[in-house]
């Protein structure tokens, strides 16, 4: 009887496979190390001591604040408020992310990066 039971799962099996479409397994594209897709504050540096480096590190790109652009470390620290700030960055291995982050407005950011253009 258990054998009748496999003998029915296993055809059913087979055949449910048979109609699925053929599928590949191939790679995801993926961006070159230190490849950015955007304009932004590349950073340099995080210090331990910031705000950010609970989120943000060396090598991401800050792309904006606030849904604002920014390319200084000086146009970061303009858009800070109050509230928790949104911040759009793209890792050195290309992926794109979103964070909020509480900082408080008026104190230094400690980081430090280059604007990178394109």
């Amino acid at each position: 009887m258990l054998a009748v039971i496999f003998s029915m799962l296993n055809s059913i099996y087979q055949n449910t496979c048979d109609k699925l479409p053929a599928t590949t397994h191939e790679k995801p594209n993926t961006l070159e190390e230190n490849s950015y897709l955007g304009a932004g504050l590349k950073l340099t540096n995080v210090d331990s001591d910031s705000e950010l480096c609970a989120v943000l590190y060396a090598g991401c790109l800050i792309i904006s604040v606030n849904d604002e652009p920014v390319n200084s470390v000086s146009s970061v620290e303009a858009l800070i408020t109050k509230a928790p700030n949104k911040f759009e960055f793209q890792t050195p291995a290309g992926e794109r992310m979103i964070k909020w982050v509480h900082v408080k407005p008026g104190r230094p950011i400690r980081i430090e990066g280059e604007s990178i253009l394109y």
